[in-house]
């Protein structure tokens, strides 16, 4: 018997991502806004905000990430 053909197989079902947790989604609230001191991350609308002068131009704006990007 021949291996199949890569191709003929089709896409490969990839599960579903949890949905995050209450307090994951505060964190993750925490960190855009504020960062944190202690962990060393700065706030995340320091660099993609448009009202903060985007440090570096090639930043995308809040706007334009997936949802998945801000997630804690």
């Amino acid at each position: 018997m021949s291996p199949p053909i890569y191709g003929s197989l089709g896409p490969a079902a990839m599960p579903a991502a949890p949905a995050p947790s209450r307090e994951a989604t505060q964190l993750g609230h925490i960190l855009v806004a504020h960062g944190t001191a202690r962990r060393g991350i700065r706030a995340c609308v320091n660099c993609h905000d448009p009202q903060a002068g985007r440090m570096v131009p090639s930043f995308p704006q809040f706007a334009g990430h997936y949802a998945d990007h801000a997630r804690a």
